[in-house]
């Protein structure tokens, strides 16, 4: 049975379709943060080849909440909403790399609350923060960053949250 079958229930009670593609980009996105281009390019090795299908499963899958959209140095990143252990659609957290263009998720929702509970907020009620954060680790090492077989600190960071999640 697909980890996704509960939320697919839910929709399909709502007279709604869940089409093989759409489940493909579902599990495409797991544990990743893909451009429209990466997409396309996994859905077209599976098999997939209707660019206009792929759009309109993009929308669907955006408009009911199953994915999200990032927008980070001016490029347009969808990441998985559902399901995923360190957030959901509304508290997002992500941190970049500005040399290797790495994306992590550091959620910590004591730094989401922080936020709501700010006394700029205090006549407010936010039911969506995303944050992101741009910049480079303080010991930049060229190497350490362009290798992928070294763990840098977002790549240290990211193993580390994956080693909590199991």
């Amino acid at each position: 049975m697909d980890r996704y079958e509960g939320v697919y229930e839910e929709l399909r009670s709502k007279g709604l379709r869940i089409t093989k593609q759409r489940k493909e980009i579902v599990n495409i996105l797991e544990g990743r943060h893909l451009t429209f281009q990466e997409i396309k390019l996994e859905l077209q090795k599976r098999g997939f080849k209707n660019l206009a299908t792929l759009y309109n499963n993009i929308d669907f899958l955006l408009e009911h909440n199953l994915i999200i959209e990032l927008h980070i140095n001016g490029v347009r990143y969808f990441d998985l909403s559902i399901d995923e252990l360190s957030h959901d659609a509304n508290s997002h957290v992500h941190v970049m790399c500005k040399r290797s263009d790495l994306i992590v998720e550091i959620n910590d929702e004591t730094v989401l609350e922080l936020i709501r509970n700010h006394p700029t907020f205090r006549d407010f009620e936010a039911d969506k923060v995303q944050l992101v954060i741009n910049g480079k680790c303080k010991n930049e090492d060229k190497e350490v960053c362009d290798s992928k077989e070294t763990l840098c600190f977002l790549r240290k960071l990211k193993e580390a949250k994956k080693n909590e999640a199991m």
